[in-house]
């Protein structure tokens, strides 16, 4: 992942699971990690064939100066080409999450 945001909340590394058929998929990454330690359940909408929509939400994650933080994000992943777009949103902050990234498939 590249960081297009100011503020941080988006990782260089994210996984992004998906059953297609099932229309389901889990994300993970280091925000994540540092609420859960564990993968979590992404709301998953299909756009098109190949496009795919996430949303998850991040509560209890821990920041240095300001405590526990709730995060909202949504992702488009594109499984033909491979790009994925991350936005993000800090409740109660005004940080620019924002980010963008190839991925690979993994099986």
């Amino acid at each position: 992942m590249h960081n297009k945001g100011r503020g941080g909340w988006m990782g260089d590394r994210m996984i992004f699971s998906l059953v297609p058929k099932d229309v389901t998929g889990f994300v993970y990454d280091g925000v994540i990690k540092n609420a859960y330690d564990s993968p979590i359940a992404a709301r998953v909408t299909k756009r098109k064939d190949t496009l795919w929509r996430y949303k998850w939400d991040v509560e209890g994650a821990a920041s240095v100066n300001a405590g526990k933080l709730s995060l909202t994000y949504s992702a488009l992943l594109n499984t033909k080409s491979g790009k994925v777009t991350v936005n993000g949103i800090l409740h109660g902050g005004d940080n620019v999450i924002s980010g963008e990234g190839r991925c690979k498939v993994v099986k």
